[in-house]
């Protein structure tokens, strides 16, 4: 998959959760710098952090490292910055990924669309999977590579660049401690574990696509 970086960026605030998501743009992104030998682009990952899991921020530094082992000599990621909050709120991390502040000429994130409403608990009203495309640079000015693109979609580039390795290291799972025998399994009942297992057929990090 060949990412259209905007044009006029140099420095990407990249957005990173531990998910197999952000892991793979960031591997993406990485591998693009290197292929198209761009000097002058680099990447920031930005981690926001609920206080009581700093565990979540190991699974993102063990992805950059396996990113970087097979990178190359040119290793394009700069030192992470992570952000923490009691909370996580819209607002919060609307303000915590601004770019003004993190020095990055764009935030990326790799969101993307909804799954089919049926496949999914609850009463979800968002029928992402209806919905018309959307430009990759949202209203907001972040660039969303991703956003006209399902779960599955990225399973199949994880299957065709063989990222064993990567998806390993990934964690989607957002159950409380109680629910994921302290953040060390999925809990097999959040959203995000429910579409993890529609994409790639596990709620965990086994490999079986």
């Amino acid at each position: 998959m060949k990412l259209n970086i905007p044009k006029n960026v140099k420095k990407i605030g990249l957005a990173m959760s531990g998910g197999c998501d952000s892991s793979l743009l960031l591997y993406l992104l990485c591998n693009q710098i290197v292929e198209d030998n761009l000097l002058d682009v680099t990447i920031h990952p930005l981690i926001f952090c609920h206080i009581d899991r700093p565990s979540m921020i190991k699974p993102v530094y063990d992805v950059i490292m396996e990113v970087k082992r097979s990178s190359g000599s040119l290793f394009p990621i700069e030192r992470p910055h992570v952000g923490y909050a009691k909370h996580k709120t819209t607002e919060i991390l609307k303000e915590y990924l601004n770019p003004k502040e993190r020095n990055v000429d764009i935030i990326c994130r790799g969101t993307t669309r909804n799954p089919p409403l049926v496949v999914m608990p609850g009463d979800q009203e968002d029928r992402a999977w209806e919905a018309e495309e959307e430009p990759e640079v949202n209203e907001e000015g972040e660039w969303v590579p991703f956003t006209n693109m399902h779960k599955q979609d990225l399973a199949l580039i994880y299957k065709e660049h063989n990222l064993k390795n990567i998806f390993e290291l990934t964690v989607s799972c957002i159950g409380h401690f109680d629910e994921s025998e302290g953040f060390t399994k999925a809990c097999r009942r959040c959203w995000w574990c429910f579409e993890k297992n529609w994409a790639f057929k596990t709620f965990g990090n086994e490999w079986l696509i």
